[in-house]
């Protein structure tokens, strides 16, 4: 299924994801399905996603905050296998226009500012689970997980790249594994596999160089701004 197109889709998705900290599945989904199916595109974008995930983590690791974060992560870990079995048993069309409502009104909400979710075990581990859950079942879950970081605006944008990423890992890794086990990448050579990595590199090296220009204010709008593209996105599939 590798085509000069999906490079190119792979590169921007890559270069977003270094520069925001997350929508490297949102991009490549979102445009990949105008291509293929969106069962041969959601597996793949765990299998470069990955790695993607793993290289922000080590970028960003100095950053890391004192916050607990161990019950996001875990609790996403727990929620994957659940979206997993939702992609292969459900039709995700049903769910996906009440998303992207939700992604719109969340992020005008954290716009004006009168968004204030408290960061304490409860509320990381409910959040961990649900967008756990739906990262799986959609190949997307940065949109949902930094609706919950952005609300708390003591964290610096290194530091929700950090976040976002070490919990990405975890259920991305949960996925990847499901979709090896149900064979999703039997057509999948080790040449276009390896082509597509590199370009996930240069990608993500290209954006991390930009990414340091961006300003705490920049880089917020920028991120509600993808929210909003991945509201629309999920409302107009």
């Amino acid at each position: 299924m590798f085509s000069v197109e999906l490079a190119v889709i792979v590169f921007i998705a890559a270069f977003t994801q270094a520069v925001l900290g997350f929508g490297f599945g949102l991009i490549f989904v979102a445009l990949g399905c105008l291509l293929f199916p969106a069962k041969e595109i959601i597996p793949l974008s765990f299998f470069m996603g990955l790695f993607m995930d793993a290289m922000l983590v080590v970028s960003t690791y100095k950053y890391r905050p004192k916050k607990k974060i161990l019950e996001l992560v875990v609790m996403g870990i727990l929620g994957a296998p659940i979206g997993v079995m939702m992609f292969f048993k459900l039709n995700a069309a049903i769910f996906e226009p009440i998303l992207g409502v939700f992604l719109f009104l969340a992020v005008v909400i954290l716009y004006l500012k009168k968004l204030s979710i408290p960061h304490n075990q409860l509320t990381r581990s409910v959040s961990g689970f649900i967008t756990g859950v739906l990262g799986a079942l959609f190949g997307v879950a940065g949109p949902f997980i930094s609706i919950f970081l952005l609300s708390d605006r003591s964290l610096s944008r290194k530091q929700n790249i950090f976040v976002m990423n070490i919990y990405f890992v975890g259920i991305t890794f949960v996925a990847f594994m499901a979709y090896i086990f149900k064979g999703a990448y039997s057509d999948l050579g080790v040449i276009h596999g390896g082509i597509l990595l590199l370009i996930t590199v240069l990608g993500s090296v290209v954006g991390l160089s930009f990414g340091h220009r961006l300003s705490k204010n920049w880089y917020r709008y920028c991120v509600y701004a993808l929210i909003i593209f991945s509201a629309v996105f999920l409302v107009f599939p």
